[in-house]
């Protein structure tokens, strides 16, 4: 028979790896992203003045959608393979990717070994201060802009909860969905929980739920990941 995962992210190269590694899998959001007012223009205020040397550092492939059409000209930080992927495909240059498991911490390492430099952080409003109280701290100047934040999609929750016990394993993809399925579903008695990335398993932690930290971001360290789950 045929083990099936449930995957929090949009369908695509994650999705599509753990198709391929054999599994069924049901790609299902329980979270929806709201642009936050007047962000985007100060984004592009920032980059039209930004010193020379200077970064944008984005965590997520959201912040790459919201700024679609916006003139990046400094060269693009970013937090794991999937958002390097879509900034690229912005046609903007990436000059850093995040090691392996990728997120905050691991880009501001990243960073951290290269001459400190102005940089702005454009991320999530529910996004803690990780990256930039590191870059800080190895004398970058900061700038944050929360693009957007994220709030739970009520029927996408429900449709989860009902069909949570038919799930082998559960991939969850942010800390918000995490927040968001915590009410719905008994997450510390489920097993097979896989967490996409350190903000993830940081709120996994919180709530006191066994899970199991995915070895990165790509589609093959998930999938990976998921074999020896459920082995």
């Amino acid at each position: 028979m045929t083990r099936r995962v449930l995957y929090t992210g949009r369908p695509g190269r994650v999705s599509e790896a753990i198709a391929a590694a054999g599994f069924g899998v049901d790609c299902m959001r329980v979270v929806a992203n709201r642009p936050v007012p007047g962000a985007v223009d100060a984004v592009a205020s920032w980059l039209s003045r930004a010193p020379a040397g200077a970064w944008l550092a984005i965590t997520s492939a959201t912040a790459v959608e919201l700024l679609t059409g916006v003139d990046v000209r400094v060269p693009v930080a970013a937090g794991g393979p999937a958002t390097a992927a879509a900034a690229s495909r912005a046609g903007w240059r990436v000059g850093l990717v995040a090691a392996q498991p990728g997120g905050a911490a691991a880009l501001a390492r990243a960073l951290a070994d290269l001459p400190p430099a102005r940089v702005l952080v454009a991320v999530s409003a529910l996004a803690d201060d990780t990256l930039g109280s590191a870059l800080t701290a190895s004398g970058y100047g900061v700038d944050r802009i929360d693009l957007y934040t994220t709030v739970p999609d009520p029927g996408a929750v429900r449709d989860v909860a009902r069909a949570w016990p038919q799930w082998d394993a559960r991939v969850l993809s942010s800390a918000s969905t995490v927040e968001a399925l915590a009410p719905a579903v008994d997450l510390p008695r489920t097993p097979g929980i896989v967490a996409l990335g350190e903000a993830t398993s940081a709120a996994l932690t919180r709530l006191g739920v066994p899970h199991t930290v995915s070895t990165g971001t790509t589609g093959q360290a998930v999938s990976s990941t998921i074999q020896g789950v459920l082995a």
